[in-house]
């Protein structure tokens, strides 16, 4: 199969050219200690969408991941039934994560999907964004919704290495919300990961000069930032489904421990039918290694 770096395949994506033809380096050629990580914002399932309704997009979703062969996603806003649809579409992955609601059936999802024949799950669990964090459907601070952040274990068959992935979506109205989230995540990681190695991902509905982003950075590092190659793609992630909507802010990030480094990062613009999004967020992927 031709390889692709993320810079290339990212080019010819903007270019228009090869949209869903090539396909970047499988996992199985990647280094032991490389893994692949996408956060995907994949837009809930609402009528409200018309036209870009969920039943029209799941496809390409499911796609747009075989296309990019990440090892491990965090996903934002999944449903009941967009969790379903995913585990059928994408055969090569398991999933887990309790719906915010209650912790059972009710609301979103932030479901992490990781390759089974890369990651063996040791451990994971959810906790909610909130003053107590372990009462399932619980919020604080002003958030306008029940929040959570689901995390896993994992050990990685192909190196041995063991990781934690911790996946959020963060309040979109509440300032305060954000910042005690921020605070309550990385209190969380250190208590729960120590210092074994951990990427984090998600919508964190805030932009890289605020103090959410201050307060992740002061215990993880920023993949974009980090990069080795120049990143592909925009910096924004956030779209809409405007076929010539413009990238809007960046909110969406991959973060990692510290030791950790990135190989390559990109934002992806992948489209279809003329123009068409699958979600209202592009995804980020990265290139990690794992020391």
């Amino acid at each position: 199969m031709k390889k692709f770096s993320l810079v290339i395949l990212a080019y010819l994506i903007m270019a228009g050219i090869g949209n869903g033809d090539e396909r970047t380096i499988s996992s199985s050629d990647r280094a032991d200690a490389e893994i692949r990580v996408m956060t995907f914002n994949i837009r809930c399932r609402t009528f409200m969408d018309g036209m870009n309704h969920w039943w029209f997009r799941r496809d390409h979703v499911a796609e747009l991941v075989l296309r990019h062969d990440p090892d491990i996603i965090g996903m934002q806003e999944v449903r009941n039934s967009q969790a379903r649809d995913l585990e059928r579409m994408l055969p090569d992955y398991a999933w887990f994560g309790l719906p915010r609601g209650d912790g059972e059936r009710r609301g979103e999802r932030c479901s992490i999907f990781y390759r089974k024949d890369r990651f063996e799950l040791i451990e994971h669990s959810t906790f909610w964004l909130s003053e107590t964090p372990e009462v399932p459907g619980s919020k604080s601070w002003g958030s306008a919704c029940k929040r959570v952040v689901t995390w896993g274990k994992f050990r990685d068959k192909k190196s041995g290495r063991v990781l934690f992935h911790f996946n959020t979506h963060f309040d979109h109205v509440s300032i305060k919300a954000r910042r005690m989230s921020a605070r309550l995540i990385v209190e969380k990681i250190g208590s729960i990961a120590g210092d074994i190695p951990a990427v984090v991902t998600g919508d964190f509905n805030t932009t890289d000069t605020s103090i959410p982003y201050q307060t992740m950075t002061s215990l993880l590092l920023d993949s974009r930032v980090i990069s080795q190659t120049p990143t592909a793609g925009p910096c924004g992630t956030s779209r809409g489904f405007g076929i010539d909507s413009q990238p809007g802010r960046r909110i969406d990030y991959i973060f990692v421990s510290k030791g950790m480094s990135i190989k390559d990062y990109a934002v992806l613009e992948d489209t279809y039918k003329n123009g068409r999004r699958p979600s209202d967020h592009m995804p980020v992927i990265a290139d990690v290694t794992i020391p």
